[in-house]
């Protein structure tokens, strides 16, 4: 296209798994589509146990990140044992850390710098089945709590430090991100809601706001619904070498059961949103011979 400047890499975006079996789709897109990099904006796990992260699902994920690193954050149905689990599975860089505190959850900023661009996470402070807010999963509720764990995050942050992406699992948090960090974050990355967020709200704003969908069709969620499965929805995004975003590229995969879902059967729908330049330093090279560093506080 004559619209967007050559791709130096692509980023491919996933949020909430919830334990479905979508990992071969997602390799198949990875692998079709030239993706160098995978952020997954949790939700990987449904009550946050150990043993839900069966060998086979393990492997699954394996079976991506051989091809592509991820950079994963914890979601609120993930615990600190998920956390560690997923630390654990060779390609996965986990992105900040959630900390039992006795009475709640504690969470932690982490970034890296990842093939020229520096990437932020903070996990949602809460687990589900916990006690109280940091259970719950009526946002009206938890909004002032996800505000809060963003707020002390971000607080002992040095006044000059930037970031291309700030990954989080609610958009509400990613929201108090753009807040409590004006002029210093180019493009935040959230799910939680199941649903992509519209076109047009994008880029609506100085922050490019990406809101993903359920690439694991809600998972678990909707084992025995009676209703029609939601859609298997993810991303990929498009990096130039001078490290502007330059497109988004935003598919829809509808099923009809969850045989299909699993199969990545059904109707596949794509949309391209052409991004508009943002401000970026003179200079700045973004390449996969960039490398990717180990995270950090």
């Amino acid at each position: 296209s004559t619209r967007a400047p050559a791709t130096s890499f692509n980023i491919m975006m996933i949020s909430d798994m919830h334990l479905a079996a979508t990992y071969p789709l997602v390799r198949d897109y990875v692998r079709n589509f030239g993706v160098s990099l995978i952020i997954n904006t949790g939700d990987e796990s449904q009550f946050g146990t150990a043993a839900e992260i069966t060998p086979t699902y393990r492997a699954e994920i394996e079976s991506v990140t051989r091809l592509a690193p991820m950079l994963w954050v914890a979601g609120n149905h993930d615990s600190p044992v998920t956390e560690a689990i997923m630390a654990g599975i060779p390609g996965v860089y986990v992105l900040g850390s959630k900390t039992g505190t006795g009475s709640g959850y504690e969470v932690a900023l982490g970034s890296l710098r990842a093939y020229g661009l520096r990437i932020g996470g903070v996990p949602d402070p809460r687990v589900y089945g916990a006690a109280g807010l940091f259970g719950s999963d009526v946002d009206a509720e938890t909004d002032k709590l996800e505000q809060a764990a963003i707020d002390s995050a971000v607080a002992g942050l040095p006044r000059d430090e930037k970031f291309d992406i700030l990954m989080t699992h609610e958009p509400a948090a990613a929201a108090q991100l753009i807040k409590d960090l004006p002029g210093r974050v180019r493009q935040v990355n959230s799910g939680h809601t199941h649903h992509q967020n519209p076109s047009r709200e994008i880029q609506a704003g100085p922050v490019i706001d990406l809101v993903e969908g359920s690439t694991g069709a809600g998972g678990l969620k909707e084992v025995g619904v009676d209703y029609k499965p939601a859609p298997i929805q993810f991303s990929i995004e498009s990096v130039a070498a001078d490290c502007q975003f330059t497109k988004v590229v935003r598919f829809q995969i509808a099923a009809g059961s969850a045989a299909d879902v699993a199969a990545g059967a059904g109707d596949v729908t794509a949309s391209t949103i052409y991004l508009a330049p943002q401000q970026v330093a003179d200079g700045r090279t973004c390449t996969t011979a960039e490398g990717i560093q180990t995270p950090g506080p």
